[in-house]
């Protein structure tokens, strides 16, 4: 597999003064012998806050306050390196699991490497708890406008996933678009596919994703008439309109929650349309309960054994599909029909991300009666949803396609190189670390006059989190993640614990990209 690495992370090192250097290598550590700690034995990355890389091919040893084991570490440049056996925990930024076969690949050694001085406080990246996977943005008059996250929750390769996300952003005349996209956070992107989805209709229709990645052409959007929760609660004023004043779950709600029963409801009814199909129409995303079990049960709880959790269970179709399997029935949201004979189940929607709306349309059956009744069914308060409607006429369309023919660093010259990497769906991909931003830009889809068109961001690939050195201090002893009910009791307690700190927190330590 071949990745082209669009190395940034060396930044750092103009963040921190050139008086001050890492303890990496000449530094007083203790005995590994003598201490409490966690065999890691599949190769990692250590990212170093003074913007050095050092690799453990063999694994190591990690312990609260050292890692040891030979390792190489790699200079600023990547030109220089050093055999080491030691660094201390304090000097890390992260640790990053990596295949062999990635190691040694373009992703590393071999790659082409943008290095800028950006200021960044180095303080503000080690406290950083946000993260999402690639963030998409566009720019208006007004500023940035952030459109999308790409293949939310891939979290490994054999967990790689293709979104599509319905986008604002406008074209130019020529029908060039223009995005950003981002990597604002301790994690490593591998981009396998980035295109652009084009679909053109009349002005009294709109076009929408369906949980499929299709895309829906339907009609005039019709409000409910009633939308109740599973308390019972008149949820109908939030979904509305889409203006952000969102649905979430009752505390009440959450605190009943236990290992067999986890589920909160919206039950929603429609005048009957007149046409034969139809599409609920939702605008709705992730909370962060989501993140809060994927940070802290499944990865900090483990700590430095959470890189072996990644590259050898992840790494097992069997414990990767298990845990796929897991986490969709259990974080996704459940959409049913009402028929004579009780509800019945018409899809099941992916999780989401926690940062963009995203905008998604699901066909529905129209059985008899006067009104059509919809249950999203979903684990308690980990759904925000600000919009629900029913639209009439939905049918399926294949879009326009076009390549982002232009790639490139912001401020710098595109290369054909980084566009060539997200071309394809293939084994190529484009890497990229903490604070790299490409500007994206299509190539053109041609002038449109009448009617309207809608554009789609196509995305396809994983990323794998950076094992932070907090949660390698705290995970004292280390707890194995088992996907289960107990651990979704797990997950509402310290949801409950922590959510309004957590989402004060979680937006404001973005790692900038300027």
């Amino acid at each position: 597999m071949k990745h082209l690495d669009v190395f940034l992370w060396a930044m750092l090192a103009v963040l921190v003064s050139s008086c001050v250097f890492t303890s990496a290598v000449n530094v007083e550590l203790l005995d590994p012998s003598e201490t409490a700690g966690t065999t890691v034995e599949t190769p990692f990355k250590a990212y170093l806050t003074d913007g050095r890389i050092a690799v453990f091919e063999d694994g190591a040893r990690v312990t609260a306050d050292s890692v040891f084991g030979a390792g190489i570490l790699y200079s600023l440049d990547l030109a220089g390196s050093a055999a080491i056996d030691a660094l201390a925990v304090a000097d890390l930024v992260g640790l990053e699991s990596v295949s062999t076969q990635i190691l040694w690949g373009q992703s590393m050694l071999n790659s082409i490497a943008y290095f800028v001085g950006v200021p960044i406080v180095t303080s503000a990246v080690l406290l950083a708890i946000f993260g999402s996977c690639p963030t998409v943005y566009s720019f208006d008059v007004e500023g940035e406008v952030l459109e999308a996250e790409a293949f939310s929750y891939s979290i490994a390769p054999l967990l790689e996933g293709r979104d599509v996300d319905r986008i604002q952003v406008g074209a130019d005349a020529d029908g060039v678009v223009k995005l950003e996209l981002r990597n604002e956070a301790l994690e490593t992107h591998y981009i396998n596919h980035l295109s652009l989805l084009e679909v053109r209709h009349e002005a009294n229709q709109a076009a929408y994703p369906n949980e499929q990645g299709q895309i829906l052409v339907v009609g005039d959007v019709s409000e409910a008439t009633r939308a109740t929760d599973r308390d019972g609660s008149d949820r109908l004023e939030e979904l509305r309109v889409k203006d952000g004043v969102a649905f979430n779950s009752s505390e009440q709600r959450i605190r009943a929650v236990t290992a067999e029963d986890f589920r909160d409801f919206i039950e929603l009814a429609f005048p009957k349309p007149a046409s034969d199909s139809a599409a609920l129409v939702l605008r709705l995303r992730n909370s962060l309960l989501n993140t809060v079990l994927f940070y802290d049960l499944m990865l900090a709880a483990q700590g430095a054994e959470a890189l072996d959790w990644l590259a050898t269970d992840m790494a097992n179709i069997g414990r990767a599909a298990e845990l796929g399997l897991w986490f969709r029935e259990t974080m996704g949201l459940e959409v049913s029909v009402l028929e004579p004979q009780g509800w019945k189940r018409v899809t099941r929607l992916a999780d989401t991300g926690p940062l963009a709306w995203d905008e998604v349309a699901v066909q529905m059956p129209v059985p008899e009666g006067n009104e059509l009744r919809v249950r999203l069914s979903f684990l308690a308060d980990a759904w925000r949803i600000d919009f629900a409607g029913l639209a009439k006429e939905a049918e399926l369309t294949e879009p326009n396609s076009a390549s982002f023919i232009h790639v490139a660093p912001i401020n710098r010259a595109p290369d054909p190189e980084l566009a060539s990497r997200i071309a394809q769906s293939d084994e190529d991909y484009l890497v990229t670390h903490p604070s790299v931003a490409l500007s994206l830009e299509s190539a053109p889809l041609g002038a449109f006059a009448e009617g309207k068109r809608t554009f789609f961001l196509s995305s396809q690939g994983y990323y794998t989190e950076w094992i932070r050195p907090d949660w390698i201090r705290s995970a004292n002893p280390p707890k194995k993640f088992r996907p289960s009910g107990e651990t979704i009791v797990r997950l509402m307690e310290q949801w409950l614990e922590e959510k309004d700190a957590f989402q004060s927190k979680f937006f404001d330590t973005r790692i900038p990209v300027r």
